[in-house]
């Protein structure tokens, strides 16, 4: 059983600057892994995939796979892949809520599961993702961030995954309770700083064992679905109220665990 902090610790602890990604973030040993297992996930999952793509292809008019450009390490430009979601139109906001009429029949299961992001495998074995990191933005949204947010994200490689992605799993049910006009700015002001903050605090205390767990809880979402998660809606607001997060606690609790941990280290330093 771990010892809690004292309130005097607590103060130390919170007073600290922000000390930017953790050494597992920053280490060769990651850089190296992730490549090595995402050939292993094209390699295992290349009969889904193939299958996927196949269905894209009949299902709907368009091209297999969606290619758009997001902000990755260092803010430079990447392309990620996915399986296409939408029909081949144009236009519309870059978030897209629970029932948005762009998305093909076939790419609301794709997008419930997440399978439409597996192609994202690529992304990782070039070097432009990590498996576990924050996921890229769009450049426009990137840029409403504020100025200590940015300087941050920026030296953390994105990736296909991560805990505020599981966190906000439901992001597109959240996303359906806001006026169509307004679910942009709703997403910039409200969604984006907490997503973005989440991914700051996991990125400081990031270790080997905390980004498998976010990479078995993903593969846990994938298989079984949004139904296997135990959600609650933190600090009591509405849904789309201000600082509202849908969250499933278990999700964190290994970087919970960390942090903790590497607080009471350097409070008694």
């Amino acid at each position: 059983m771990q010892p809690s902090l004292t309130p005097l610790q607590t103060n130390e602890i919170q007073k600290r600057p922000p000390q930017g990604p953790s050494m597992w973030c920053r280490s060769r040993t990651k850089r190296m892994l992730d490549p090595v297992l995402a050939l292993t996930g094209l390699i295992t999952s290349a009969p889904v995939m193939a299958a996927i793509a196949v269905l894209v292809k009949l299902t709907s008019p368009g091209p297999m796979f969606f290619r758009q450009l997001r902000v990755g390490l260092g803010m430079s430009g990447i392309t990620i892949l996915k399986f296409r979601t939408m029909f081949n139109v144009a236009g519309g906001p870059g978030v897209t809520p629970s029932g948005d009429k762009r998305v093909t029949q076939l790419g609301h299961l794709l997008r419930k599961a997440k399978l439409d992001e597996l192609p994202q495998l690529f992304n990782v074995l070039i070097g432009d993702l990590a498996l576990v990191g924050p996921r890229p933005e769009l450049p426009k949204y990137m840029a409403a961030l504020e100025d200590h947010q940015l300087i941050r994200i920026l030296q953390v490689r994105p990736g296909i995954t991560s805990a505020a992605t599981i966190l906000f799993r439901n992001e597109e049910q959240i996303l359906s309770t806001v006026p169509p006009g307004e679910v942009e700015n709703f997403y910039l002001s409200k969604l984006l700083p907490e997503k973005v903050q989440l991914e700051l605090e996991y990125a400081e205390y990031a270790t080997f064992g905390s980004d498998l767990h976010v990479l078995f809880r993903t593969i846990m979402a994938i298989f079984r679905g949004s139904a296997a998660y135990r959600l609650n809606i933190s600090r009591g607001h509405s849904v789309a109220g201000s600082g509202t997060a849908v969250r499933d606690e278990r999700t964190v609790s290994e970087y919970d665990r960390t942090r903790e941990e590497h607080g009471n280290t350097t409070a008694n330093r």
